[in-house]
């Protein structure tokens, strides 16, 4: 879920995205009233430790155009739904962090006495339609029975843009920057690169408009998309792309680049903490002089007598040098 998450905050951290994002989802009525070009991001996070792999959360605040009472502002909580399935406990979830958030603002600010207004948006790129419950309300048991008993019951309703019923000309049509609105497409059709390259044609132009104005988010919509492609080679997703923009191959190879590195890097990762783990000191330098060859080649005959010769913390400094160390050399403490 990590590319998802990255796309959203990336794109949708920029307070013109957001406030595109905003305008396609609010009320015109609470829009009209809204200094939506003042918007802030406010920073933190409101998801449990334990849902972040489900849930990618920002919060913005908002000020009124004419406040009536000093300066007012709306807080709108906007999460990203990652699950391929729509949550049943979205609305508790949403409740709950809601409640931290004005915990967090009456922290803040001891002395108010009043609760801002906070409007919760869902944004769900599920693999089908939202499924689930819309409000506190229909979790409930006991209110569709007794509807008197409901204004006893706290209650909040969710915004949801779902996105898995969007069509292209739809999210077309959004007041959103070129680049949110291509966005909004993958993070759309990102669980399978096939429907992605199914609507490249629809796209392209303003796959194009945005490679022309915007190199750095365009070079990031590409590492999404090929981040997507699962078991299909990079080459097949390339040649798909270039199709429909040619003018993408620079920034796909630079793409391409960064994401093999990466993998890399992770390898290296997890062959350090393997080798940690394992703990005895050959294990650890075997673990290092699969690491150095990983990235410099063969070892010589000097390299490797310095491997054999290491113990305790050196070998373990040694090991955590490889990762970020230009040369063999940088690696021994030499460099």
């Amino acid at each position: 879920m990590a590319k998802h998450d990255a796309l959203f905050k990336r794109i949708f951290s920029a307070p013109e995205h957001a406030a595109g994002e905003l305008r396609t989802m609010l009320p015109g009525s609470l829009v009209a009233q809204l200094d939506l070009d003042s918007l802030e991001v406010v920073e933190g996070s409101f998801v449990s430790k334990e849902l972040r792999l489900r849930h990618t959360d920002l919060l913005f605040r908002v000020p009124f155009r004419e406040p009536r009472h000093g300066q007012r502002y709306v807080y709108v909580y906007v999460l990203l739904e990652h699950q391929s399935r729509a949550d049943p406990d979205m609305p508790f979830r949403i409740l709950e962090y809601v409640v931290r958030i004005w915990a967090k603002l009456r922290a803040d600010e001891p002395r108010r006495g009043t609760l801002p207004l906070v409007l919760p948006l869902v944004v769900h790129h599920g693999a089908r339609a939202w499924s689930a419950p819309t409000s506190v309300h229909a979790m409930v048991e006991g209110l569709a029975e007794y509807p008197e008993l409901r204004r006893f019951v706290p209650n909040l309703d969710l915004l949801i843009d779902d996105l898995a019923v969007a069509s292209n000309a739809e999210l077309m049509d959004r007041p959103l920057a070129p680049v949110a609105r291509v966005a909004s497409w993958l993070l759309r059709d990102g669980r399978d690169v096939r429907a992605i390259l199914a609507h490249l044609e629809f796209w392209a132009a303003l796959l194009t408009l945005v490679a022309e104005q915007h190199a750095d988010d365009f070079e990031a919509l590409l590492r999404y998309i090929l981040l997507a492609g699962g078991e299909q080679s990079l080459e097949d997703v390339r040649r798909a792309i270039l199709i429909h923009v040619p003018t993408a191959e620079g920034p796909l190879a630079s793409a391409g680049e960064q994401l093999i590195q990466q993998g890399r890097e992770q390898g290296l990762q997890q062959g350090l903490q393997q080798g940690l783990q394992q703990g005895s000191l050959a294990a650890l330098r075997a673990t290092l002089r699969n690491l150095l060859r990983a990235r410099f080649g063969s070892l010589d005959a000097a390299l490797d007598a310095r491997v054999d010769a290491a113990a305790g913390p050196e070998l373990e400094q040694m090991l955590v040098r490889v990762l970020t160390a230009a040369s063999p050399a940088e690696v021994l403490g030499d460099g």
